[in-house]
């Protein structure tokens, strides 16, 4: 999801767990009033990423 524009999405209860951070890859991505709750983020790449008014309980 490298550069994505999720700005208002949801991805409730998603897996993105990738211990080893390959897989997993954010960076750069437009997050901003996206719901994260209850999605695994281990090992994510959130570098540069936009997380304005994120939910990420």
């Amino acid at each position: 999801m490298l550069c994505t524009n999720a700005e208002g999405a949801s991805l409730r209860g998603c897996n993105f767990e990738d211990p080893s951070g390959l897989k997993a890859n954010l960076e750069g991505a437009n997050l901003k009033g996206v719901d994260l709750e209850g999605s695994q983020m281990t090992g994510i790449n959130l570098r540069v990423a936009t997380l304005k008014n994120a939910k990420l309980k």
